[in-house]
Parts: C-alpha cells; sequence; structure tokens
C-alpha cells in the first residue's frame, strides 16, 4: 500500500492493493452460510480475546468512501453494507463508530490534561495536531500516533511510513516533547510489567507477559492500550 501511493505510475501495485482489498472483501463477508430465509448470521464475543475487544467473524464493516479513494470499480461495499437488516418487528440495528476513542482513552489516564480538553472541542482531530506538531501531512500524523500507541519502535515507524530510520527517530523525539505525559506514562507502563510480569487495566483485567533475561517483553503490545 505504501509503494503504491509513493509509486503511482507502477499500475501492477495498485492492482495488488485492489486484490488484497476484494479478497479480503470476499472472504469475510461473501463466503457466509446461510440460514434457510438466505440470511447469514455473525456472532461477537467480548470474552475470548486477549485484548478485550468484541470477536466476532466479521471484521470492520467496509466503508465505501475508503475504496472510492482507491478506485475499484463495481466494489460491492455499498452493497455489502445494504445487507445488514433487522428483523421485523420492534428489533432495531445500531451501528456506531467512537471518534479516535484509543486516544482519547490514553489522554485521559496518562493525565495529558490539555489533550483530554482538547477533544471536548468540535472539530478536534488529535491526527491533525500530531502532523502539526511533526511538519507532515496529516495521514503521516495518524501513522505515528497509531505507531505509538502500538508502542512500535523507531524501525517499524520508519517502515510503516516509508522514511529513513533517522527521520523515524526525529519524529517520536517530536512526538515525545508534543506529549510527554503520555509518553512518560506508556514507559511507566513497560517499567511495571518488567517488574512484576504482568499489568492490570483501571478495571482490574489483567494481561500477563513473559519477560525473558534480557528484559524483552514477549508478548502482544496492548499494555499501549490500557483499558483494554
Amino acid at each position: 500500500e505504501i509503494l503504491a501511493v509513493k509509486y503511482p505510475e507502477v499500475k501492477e501495485l495498485q492492482i495488488l492493493v485492489d486484490m488484497r482489498h476484494v479478497g479480503k472483501m470476499k472472504g469475510t463477508y461473501l463466503e457466509q452460510e446461510l440460514d434457510d430465509a438466505n440470511r447469514f448470521h455473525p456472532y461477537f464475543d467480548p470474552s475470548g480475546t486477549t485484548t478485550g475487544r468484541l470477536s466476532s467473524d466479521f471484521q470492520q464493516l467496509p466503508r465505501p468512501g475508503d475504496e472510492c479513494k482507491r478506485k475499484i470499480r463495481r466494489c460491492v461495499c455499498v452493497e455489502i453494507r445494504e445487507m445488514f437488516i433487522r428483523d421485523e418487528g420492534d428489533e432495531c440495528l445500531a451501528v456506531g463508530d467512537y471518534s479516535q476513542i484509543e486516544n482519547r482513552l490514553t489522554a485521559r489516564l496518562s493525565g495529558e490534561k490539555w489533550l483530554e480538553e482538547a477533544f471536548d472541542r468540535d472539530g478536534f482531530d488529535q491526527h491533525s495536531e500530531t502532523a502539526t506538531a511533526l511538519g507532515v501531512e496529516r495521514d503521516i500524523g495518524k501513522r505515528v500516533n497509531h505507531s505509538s500507541n502500538y508502542l512500535a519502535g523507531a524501525r517499524k515507524l520508519a517502515g510503516v511510513i516509508g522514511c529513513t530510520l533517522a527521520q523515524a527517530r526525529l519524529f517520536m523525539d517530536r512526538y515525545a516533547a508534543r506529549y510527554p505525559r503520555i509518553t512518560a506514562k506508556r514507559n511507566e507502563w513497560i517499567a511495571t510489567v518488567k517488574k512484576q510480569g504482568w499489568i492490570s487495566n483501571p478495571f482490574g483485567r489483567r494481561m500477563y507477559f513473559h519477560v525473558g533475561r534480557d528484559g524483552m517483553i514477549d508478548g502482544p503490545a496492548v499494555v499501549a492500550f490500557m483499558p483494554q
């Protein structure tokens, strides 16, 4: 995907991106078993995941806007969303999405007060805020935010946004300067894991990690999102 954006003249790269998308639509939504009423029924299970998120045989509903930007012809994204209907009677179908929920919670838990208050303003966008602090476009700011959320190192960040290792380290330094409390709190969480081998979120949910002799943590990087 990064190469397809960086080299738009290489049509084969965009074709690979399109094929991946079409394969995802086909495997996730179009190969479901139907019942006698010609309907399929996805399941949701919040108890069987390490993060506490909803576990489902369905991924997030596709957003047609994203696919339009990729110029995928005859994509079924719109039709797939229309396939979700309620049963007869007084039942209803609710669809919801949180706005930058991980960033909001991280700001609250870390005590980054100015950021927490900023989210109360209509139209505030942390991805744009980060981009401004780094002197880059919003898309890069968003990728840096997500990389920080998942505790990615400089080398991983460089691969995600397609920059040099030196640039990635510079972005991480600028991020730390803009969000010092978030950076400090994440370092505190990591230190806690290394010391006791586990960490708990504000609601008591624990996650255990294996800490090697070299101090490296072996386990999912969800220590970044304490509410999970």
